[in-house]
């Protein structure tokens, strides 16, 4: 959260409820969830708390209610007519901009689903200023065929993995057998799920941390799938690891410099190629004026 100087904050977190159950062995284990849905319906009928003591937190008295009906009307849709906001999702939040309250976190907010015919009622609201946020599950977009360019300063150079923000495609070892999860057991994309597979970096790489050559490497069995700590061989001291790739391979100045000195090398073969055809020149024409005199 972002403050500005003297902007004043109260919210008040809480209460929270931690219930804890049990059954004897003779239950099926069934039974501890369908007690803990029991506990919570009771107690969501019983929110707002009125055990409370501070002031800040108000009681049900003190708190009020929003009702109303949502309608939709898009004009490309069954001529215009109004359409009902079946189960939408429809809350108040701060009035900011549209689409804020995904990103609100000093503010209190309140939801509720509307019913088939678009009514909602969200109740126990903190006095205050609001704004209305509404939207529809389930709506139906024909788009077409989408052409998309991404934007791009150049060619790629090199590229490793999949830019899919996960880990998965790099190399994730095999954990401790004592350690093994058998919930991911044939699940190859969920492997890096795995308990204490931190500790297998330092036995692959117990020395030195690894290399990834760029074009030569692997990056599915080359490149470790998390930047862990390495703990060195007297197991007394960790240090981050660094993982690197071999500069020549990938660094573009190192490259252009390199292009640079070729251009400089071929421009001096070609200097030393024009010397050596003035050269000849020259002595032919030496030739031919000693045969004339």
């Amino acid at each position: 959260m972002a403050f500005q100087e003297g902007e004043p904050f109260k919210k008040v977190y809480g209460p929270v409820f931690v219930y804890l159950n049990s059954v004897s062995s003779d239950h099926h284990s069934q039974a501890l969830w369908s007690d803990a849905e029991q506990k919570l319906s009771e107690e969501t009928k019983s929110w707002p708390y009125d055990f409370p003591k501070s002031d800040d937190f108000l009681r049900g008295n003190k708190r009020g209610r929003v009702e109303g009906r949502l309608l939709v009307q898009d004009r490309h849709i069954k001529r215009g007519r109004f359409l009902y906001g079946v189960k939408a999702y429809v809350g108040l939040a701060l009035p900011e901009d549209a689409g804020s309250w995904q990103r609100q976190s000093k503010g209190y907010q309140f939801w509720t689903e509307s019913e088939n015919l678009g009514h909602f009622t969200i109740e126990n609201v903190v006095p205050g200023g609001y704004n209305l946020y509404a939207w529809v599950p389930g709506s139906v977009i024909q788009l077409g065929s989408l052409i998309f360019n991404p934007p791009r300063n150049g060619p790629t150079l090199w590229e490793i993995g999949i830019p899919d923000r996960s880990a998965s495609e790099f190399y994730v070892p095999e954990p401790c057998p004592s350690l093994m999860n058998r919930l991911y057991i044939g699940k190859p994309t969920h492997n890096f799920r795995q308990y204490g597979l931190w500790q297998r970096y330092s036995e692959l790489y117990p020395n030195q941390d690894l290399v990834y050559a760029v074009g030569v490497s692997n990056y599915s069995k080359d490149w470790f799938y998390a930047h862990v700590t390495r703990t060195e061989i007297d197991a007394r001291r960790k240090v981050p690891s660094e993982e690197s790739m071999p500069r020549k391979l990938w660094t573009l100045e190192e490259e252009e410099e390199e292009e640079e000195e070729e251009e400089e090398e071929e421009e001096e073969k070609k200097k030393k190629k024009k010397k050596k055809k003035k050269k000849k020149k020259k002595k032919k024409k030496k030739k031919k004026k000693k045969r004339k005199t």
